[in-house]
């Protein structure tokens, strides 16, 4: 009966989901349309800081109770699916994500360096306020020259498109409704599906390196499976962006909060190396053809899939 009504749970909530992410899409993306934003800054700003709730709360709570060391490794895996799974699988879908424009290969660069930051703030085996201060400069400052790059680049001949009252008020209600819902059903599914797990017999192990290491990435992975059309496809890689280079603000947030010596470093070190590699062939991959293809999403995903596999062989061994 048990299995039964987390099964049920998971399901409706999935669904529920679905129907957030369309709310947001569609909200965002008539935003974008009608104020002739740019819909790349869109995904990379507002969705990406809405869809990346999960992962700031699970940070803040931890570090204010004094585990904040749980919180350094879910920023390392979080930006690692980010960067291969979840971006190999939306190149998969879309057969290419091309990078031009407002952010092209240079763009692409940065963003690497971004996120390699993360590995440099804690070589050392320590987090410090000082480096999470640099850390959350270094995020601002990035979004900061991204949303004002792509603001150039998109500006059209066509003045902006005025908005009357009533359709400000209910793409706002559509978006707040959808964000409300997303972070909630999010919360909701992981937690279901953790349970579920458990009562069928999956080890505690497993369910960690399975069901939660992915759990606070549902939302990007929902609004990127929901997503259809060249409109949708930008905010979708935007969101994918935004998310990743907000992880390393997340981070500095955790240093300023509680800095502290990392005593399970070594736990993080097969996280550290195989988001470094990653940052290193995604740069190349994106760098040199300008774009994603279909065969580099799959290299990409074959990365967290070789990840998963070295992290879950010893966990199956000791059961």
């Amino acid at each position: 009966m048990e299995i039964l009504f987390y099964l049920f749970a998971v399901i409706i909530l999935a669904y529920l989901l679905s129907r957030a992410a369309d709310l947001i899409e569609d909200s965002f993306v008539y935003f974008a349309h009608r104020l002739r934003i740019s819909t790349f800054v869109i995904g990379f700003l507002a969705v990406s800081i809405a869809s990346s709730l999960p992962e700031i709360s699970v940070s803040i709570t931890s570090s204010l109770n004094g585990v904040p060391s749980l919180s350094v490794g879910h920023m390392l895996g979080a930006s690692l699916i980010l960067i291969t799974m979840i971006l190999g699988i939306n190149t998969i879908l879309h057969k290419k994500v091309p990078f031009k424009g407002s952010f092209g290969a240079p763009q692409i660069i940065l963003t690497a360096i971004v996120l390699g930051c993360q590995i440099v703030a804690i070589y050392d085996r320590n987090l410090t306020q000082a480096e999470g201060i640099f850390l959350i400069l270094l995020y601002v400052i990035f979004a900061a020259y991204i949303t004002t790059r792509s603001s150039r680049s998109s500006v059209e001949k066509h003045k902006t498109t005025k908005l009357s009252r009533k359709i400000i008020l209910s793409s706002s209600a559509k978006s707040f409704v959808g964000i409300v819902g997303l972070v909630v059903c999010s919360v909701l599914i992981v937690e279901s599906a953790t349970n579920l797990a458990l009562a069928v017999g999956i080890p505690n192990a497993v369910v960690g390196l399975l069901v939660l290491a992915l759990g606070t990435n549902v939302p990007e992975l929902v609004i990127m499976l929901r997503s259809q059309g060249t409109e949708s496809g930008k905010l979708v890689t935007g969101n994918l962006m935004g998310s990743a280079s907000l992880n390393t603000g997340t981070l500095g947030l955790i240093g300023v909060l509680a800095p502290h010596h990392l005593a399970n470093y070594s736990a993080l070190i097969p996280v550290m190396t195989m988001l470094g590699l990653s940052l290193i062939i995604f740069a190349y991959l994106a760098y040199t053809g300008k774009e994603l293809t279909y065969r580099e999403g799959g290299i990409l995903v074959g990365l967290y899939l070789a990840f998963l596999v070295a992290e879950g062989l010893p966990i199956l061994r000791s059961l």
